[in-house]
């Protein structure tokens, strides 16, 4: 049966890169004021598809927020003159809260979902730059800056006031990236940044756990090569993946520029070596971004870019599984003369969605693109979907998250209409199929005489949904099995006597799009 279903799903995937991808509202929302310049956007979107954009405008940060379902609010003014260098998040409930750099001191501001932004707290002194945010499930904040060399960070339990600031001492420490992850006692956070020891540059990292003490900083790259723009996830238990772009310079020419990664297990607390994600490029990576995100179960997609003749850019993905290894790289677009922006987003159970800046030969357009993280055909991207309009876009953010049975996204992005640069912003949506219910396990032994082994035997109710095709089975977030739309259990062999485990069941279509899974836990 596993192979002759495999046999139908890969014929069926051509279909599922032809059908799969949102529909967005059309034409775009323009946040900013037409007859102002305005950069840098961000978006960050909170569990129900409520999302809140921010950008530079006439050097004040300005924010908007789309209600779910809704419309974007009148912008509004946050900082006040000569701010820069915005981030943002939002967490599940719709606590949105900004940074930005005013005047070289780092100022920060929030939001509950129906309430006014705050008055702005100084969290640095002067001489700050590159401020980063990341925010966990229970609305704690943390921040991070680069100050005198060093990495300096502040945290805000949910809550309560800013804590610190407390630096985490380094040398000419640059571009940092953080993550927060894990939950309870358990909630961990993971900072890495660019650094110099001795005469060479280095990709380092510090963790803590939410309310605990920075470790001493590890190196992550080897002293040899040159290194640059470092990014890190961690995922609900804790465990890290970070990725950074590795170089060398020979003659003022860049060669061997790949994209590396290493994991931090959170049951050793121990970081792997770095590996290669990606073929080795010749471009100077300061024109290049790499990414990296978990879904639920600890799945993890790295989506970058790079050059492999200096003039076209080539946007890939590589995809890991938990415990498991990358995959090769897959071409979401190949050498386009101006694709070098670059965004994804996770849902919960693993659906992705990314944006790009594309020339097309006549513009600059932004496109979006659909994939999964897991199921039977992860890393498999769906055909582009242009969302705008006009010559001049880039610089693309986007947002996305499943909530009940609906995947709701934004996206927003930089535009020039003629005269000035404004933000444009596009909302979408889609139903999901429905998913199975009533999912079960139950352990019984299989007796040999010589041996014993014990299976779980997986049994569900059929998803209501009439375009449901077959249902993909998920042994602690990895994809097993796939059954038929008639089969309605999974015997999965060879299991520990009352082994914990975690199923999960999704109902997949003709177009291979996944319903949300549902999960069960044995025992």
């Amino acid at each position: 049966m596993r192979n002759l279903l495999g046999f139908i799903f890969t014929g069926l995937a051509f279909f599922q890169l032809q059908g799969n991808n949102i529909n967005w509202s059309s034409p775009p929302a323009t946040l900013s004021e037409v007859y102002i310049n305005a950069i840098d956007p961000l978006l960050a979107m909170d569990a129900q598809g409520n999302s809140v954009a921010a950008w530079i405008e006439n050097n004040q940060v300005r924010a908007a927020i789309h209600p779910v379902n809704g419309n974007w609010t009148p912008d509004v003014v946050i900082s006040g003159f000569n701010a820069a260098t915005p981030d943002l998040v939002m967490d599940v409930n719709g606590n949105a809260t900004l940074i930005w750099v005013e005047s070289g001191i780092v100022h920060s501001s929030s939001k509950t979902l129906s309430g006014n932004w705050s008055h702005p707290t100084v969290l640095s002194s002067s001489g700050a730059s590159s401020p980063i945010l990341a925010v966990d499930a229970s609305g704690d904040v943390v921040a991070a800056w680069v100050n005198a060399g060093n990495i300096e960070t502040s945290t805000k339990l949910f809550g309560n006031p800013w804590q610190g600031p407390f630096i985490i001492s380094s040398t000419g420490a640059n571009a940092p990236g953080i993550a927060i992850g894990g939950s309870g006692s358990n909630t961990r956070v993971v900072l890495v940044w660019k650094g110099a020891f001795n005469g060479s540059h280095a990709i380092f990292t510090s963790t803590k756990l939410l309310s605990g003490s920075w470790t001493s900083p590890e190196w992550l790259s080897d002293p040899i090569h040159n290194v640059a723009n470092p990014q890190v996830a961690v995922d609900n238990n804790a465990s890290a993946i970070a990725v950074w772009y590795e170089y060398d310079v020979i003659r003022h020419s860049f060669t061997n520029v790949t994209v590396k990664s290493s994991e931090r297990l959170f049951t050793t607390g121990a970081w792997d070596s770095a590996v290669s994600l990606s073929a080795p490029g010749i471009r100077d990576p300061s024109s290049l971004s790499a990414n990296i995100a978990f879904d639920t179960f600890g799945n993890a997609m790295a989506v970058w870019n790079n050059s492999f003749d200096d003039e076209t850019f080539t946007v890939q993905s590589a995809v890991k599984p938990v415990n498991g290894q990358w995959s090769s790289p897959q071409d979401i677009i190949g050498s386009n003369l101006y694709a070098y922006n670059e965004s994804f987003s996770v849902t919960n159970f693993g659906g992705t969605l990314g944006l790009y800046m594309y020339y097309n030969g006549m513009n600059l357009i932004i496109q979006s693109v659909e994939s999964n993280i897991n199921g039977y055909l992860n890393n498999v991207w769906s055909v582009p979907v242009t969302i705008s309009p006009g010559t001049d876009n880039a610089t693309p953010i986007i947002a996305a998250t499943v909530n009940n049975n609906t995947m709701y996204a934004s996206a927003v992005w930089r535009h020039f209409n003629g005269v000035h640069n404004v933000i444009s912003a596009v909302t979408g949506s889609k139903t999901l199929l429905l998913p199975p219910t009533n999912l079960n396990v139950t352990q019984a032994p299989n007796d040999f005489g010589v041996f014993k082994e014990y299976a779980n035997t997986l049994t569900w109710n059929a998803s209501a949904d009439p375009n449901t095709v077959g249902y993909l089975v998920f042994r602690n977030g990895l994809f097993i099995q796939q059954v038929g739309a008639g089969v309605l259990q999974f015997v999965d062999d060879n299991r520990a006597n009352n082994g914990p485990v975690t199923y999960s069941v999704t109902a997949i279509d003709a177009d291979q799009s996944q319903s949300a899974s549902v999960s069960v836990s044995f025992p």
